[in-house]
């Protein structure tokens, strides 16, 4: 059995390739990791997010963005997302806007309607990128990258 914190949560591990780093955040409904893969880095993400969980996602997410190689994508798991307020709409969507900044793209994994709806009745579905699970992304990622190179420069 692995450590416990003092609510009784496990430690979060955040897996990067082959190294693991563990945090204690102290929070018990909301787990952020990233990991890194050789054509994409992926953020998974559980529980509720809103304004108080916000800055952890945010965090892994400025991570991933700078470890990915252009044209790859970030791709965003949050099939674990139980809970998606105005500020985690806000947060997919300024993340959406720097990968397109950084010659990247964001994707968004989710298929629940505690994700999908919030995403929806804000407009943000106009500017997120949504698959329903991370193989349909990881090969839009592949289709998305043999247009790019077969079109004429």
């Amino acid at each position: 059995m692995r450590d416990q914190n003092q609510f009784g949560v496990e430690p979060h591990i955040n897996l990067v390739g082959e190294v693991a780093t563990v945090t204690d955040t102290n929070e018990a409904l909301f787990w952020v990791r990233r990991e890194q893969h050789p054509d994409a880095v992926v953020v998974r993400a559980g529980g509720e997010l809103d304004a108080f969980t916000v800055d952890q996602l945010t965090k892994q997410l400025r991570e991933a963005e700078d470890a990915v190689t252009p044209a790859a994508p970030v791709l965003l798991d949050l099939t674990g997302i139980t809970y998606l307020s105005s500020a985690g709409v806000a947060t997919l969507v300024i993340h959406t806007q720097r990968c397109t900044e950084l010659n990247s793209r964001l994707c968004v994994i989710a298929n629940q309607p505690a994700v999908l709806r919030p995403i929806a009745l804000t407009g943000a579905d106009n500017n997120i990128n949504v698959a329903p699970t991370l193989e349909k992304a990881m090969a839009r990622n592949e289709n998305d990258t043999v247009a790019h190179e077969q079109t004429p420069q």
